[in-house]
């Protein structure tokens, strides 16, 4: 039968005004509680993988994250959840289940706390880089906005890793949104809410009425573009229109995105321009 670690025998829980965890004895150890060269380093190859260029959803922290526990021992602080005494009388599987889920107790308060200021809304999708039981646990316990599981063990990814797996399957959340998006602008195509037309929503775009415009980023449609009444005159020799439009929509207060083909499965979408107006055009 494998032996308990004898300093994790009877180790109170971290409510209980217990030492230290891990994080916390190197922190004693350093001495100014600064991170070391090293550290810094590993913490700058961490968020490499997360910038704006790289992924459409990414939303860059304001402030540097806080310190929270690094693993199950961390959170409940012992040395280590494998042992034959951990948990009081709870020992064996039960024992490390129960530290487990106290882990990812910890872990998913932790992530809230760093989200609520970025990202209020939940809009970004948030990762989980985890394998069972652990991943079922952390979502059980509530996290923001929509969470994409994906199994592994995650101390074992190098940042490029966390980087392609997050890549292949950012697309298809993102499709799934501008669909849903365009398919709700739809539905105001017969109160005269919504456009498909470049001369439209030129128009629309000069008076301010456009609210949300989507427009498709390789869709070659050139000509003219009067900023002050929206009138289009169509050229091959002339400007991006769609481009035109969008910075107009801009300059009055409303929001565009620029997508790519095949990001948009929506019956009303024309694979060119679509604009959600705030009130119909006379």
């Amino acid at each position: 039968m494998p032996q308990g670690d004898p300093a994790d025998d009877d180790q109170p829980l971290a409510e209980e005004g217990a030492r230290p965890g891990r994080a916390g004895r190197r922190r004693q150890q350093g001495g100014d509680g600064q991170a070391g060269p090293q550290e810094e380093q590993a913490d700058k190859q961490l968020l490499e993988p997360a910038t704006a260029d790289r992924c459409p959803l990414y939303v860059k922290p304001v402030q540097p994250l806080r310190e929270h526990a690094e693993d199950a021992a961390d959170a409940t602080n012992r040395m280590s959840i494998r042992g034959r005494k951990l948990l009081r009388r709870l020992g064996g599987d039960e024992g490390q289940k129960v530290l487990l889920d106290r882990y990812a107790q910890v872990l998913a308060g932790a992530v809230r706390d760093e989200l609520a200021p970025v990202d209020p809304a939940g809009d970004v999708p948030l990762f989980v880089f985890a394998n069972e039981p652990l991943s079922s646990m952390i979502v059980a316990h509530g996290l923001p906005g929509e969470v994409v599981v994906v199994r592994g063990a995650a101390d074992e990814l190098r940042p490029d890793q966390i980087d392609e797996a997050i890549r292949e399957r950012i697309g298809e959340i993102t499709a799934r949104r501008l669909s849903a998006a365009a398919d709700k602008i739809g539905d105001g195509f017969a109160a005269g809410l919504a456009g498909t037309d470049v001369a439209q929503a030129a128009r629309a775009a000069a008076v301010g009425a456009v609210g949300t415009l989507y427009y498709d980023m390789t869709a070659d449609v050139r000509g003219t573009l009067d900023a002050d009444t929206g009138a289009i005159t169509f050229d091959e020799n002339g400007e991006d229109l769609l481009a035109a439009i969008a910075l107009l929509v801009l300059a009055n207060g409303g929001e565009v995105h620029a997508v790519r083909p095949g990001e948009i499965d929506a019956e009303i979408w024309n694979g060119r321009l679509l604009a959600g107006l705030r009130r119909a055009l006379a």
